[in-house]
């Protein structure tokens, strides 16, 4: 019996505003006029005909199970890296195999030959790939997939395909290697899959580390060139995706960041300003100030603050927008650029 996979579009849940990197110059910031309205994978927009579109890819009774040799192997890794690059994943495949046949509609309406291949990436993350003849391959990575499978099952439904490559059949080892080669050590004992950015072409989960650490994985869907970063759970609090996992509580995380920590700041620091709008542009890689643009009625040529929390001993500091221009920093509420 066919089943339902795939529901790419269904699983571009909730727009976060996180980026594939917090800090400036790594990435699009994150916005603070972004904040989601809670934590979960699916989106329910999709309409049915979406969902029937997407639908077939996987044929059970086709799995393929026999291939055995060397040369079938390495021609699989080939063929599954060829598939990666054409959708511009960050992924230098350590290891790819081809998991399924199957035959779907494409875009012409007539039949096409699938296939449909796992990888497992040198950055440590892992994905299902699907290529389609002439159409244009898709793909969704381990995490995602095994929301949907958790999704089915929790609807009767049996018999999703997940990734079973050894370096990313457990979720919670995967993640820690994600983690690792994001530059953050971690020995894992949680994970839950958060759920995607459609418009940044991301996709999200939450791993808990020894030690009382906790990170928000951000990874890349198809189309995104960014590699991985591993964010801590007070960064991710700050762009509005909260870690939820009980081992990142306030007793082992770090106290959550909110905008009030930063306007809170600027009273602490004798700034004045009644703030109607306010956005986080990023952390600084080296002082590793958070760097916030305020709009209020106080500071009519904008005001961008460089906000030291944590420890941090490094200057608070205040600009006009355009003295952040200045530094590389463009205000988006102020026309004094």
């Amino acid at each position: 019996m066919r089943r339902t996979l795939f529901l790419l579009a269904a699983l571009a849940a909730v727009a976060y505003g996180l980026p594939a990197s917090a800090q400036i110059g790594g990435g699009p910031p994150p916005s603070a006029n972004s904040t989601p309205t809670g934590n979960g994978p699916f989106n329910k927009n999709m309409s049915q005909s979406d969902i029937d579109n997407l639908a077939d890819y996987i044929d059970k009774s086709k799995r393929l199970t026999k291939k055995s040799t060397a040369e079938d192997q390495a021609k699989d890794k080939v063929d599954a890296a060829s598939v990666a690059a054409s959708i511009q994943l960050p992924c230098a495949v350590s290891d790819g195999v081809a998991v399924a046949t199957s035959q779907a509609k494409g875009a012409d309406g007539k039949l096409v030959d699938t296939t449909t291949y796992e990888v497992s990436c040198s950055n440590g993350m892992g994905y299902l790939l699907v290529s389609r003849g002439s159409d244009k391959a898709i793909g969704l990575s381990c995490f995602a997939a095994d929301a949907v499978r958790a999704n089915d099952e929790a609807q009767g439904k049996k018999d999703a395909l997940t990734c079973a490559l050894p370096a990313n059949a457990d979720l919670k080892t995967m993640a820690a290697s994600v983690a690792t080669h994001a530059g953050k050590a971690c020995a894992p004992h949680g994970f839950a899959w958060v759920g995607q950015s459609s418009a940044k072409l991301m996709d999200y989960s939450e791993v808990a580390c020894d030690g009382g650490k906790g990170f928000i994985l951000a990874t890349a869907m198809p189309g995104a060139t960014a590699e991985p970063a591993a964010i801590p759970c007070a960064d991710a609090a700050a762009s509005g995706i909260k870690c939820t996992l009980s081992n990142n509580g306030p007793a082992g995380a770090a106290p959550k960041l909110t905008l009030q920590t930063f306007k809170d700041a600027l009273a602490q620091h004798g700034v004045p300003c009644k703030a109607s709008n306010e956005r986080v542009v990023g952390q600084e890689n080296k002082q590793r100030r958070y760097v916030v643009e305020f709009v209020c009625p106080e500071q009519p040529n904008g005001l961008v603050a460089f906000i030291p929390l944590e420890g941090n001993t490094n200057i608070f500091e205040t600009l006009s927008c355009a003295d952040a221009a200045k530094r590389g920093i463009a205000c988006q509420f102020s026309r004094q650029n």
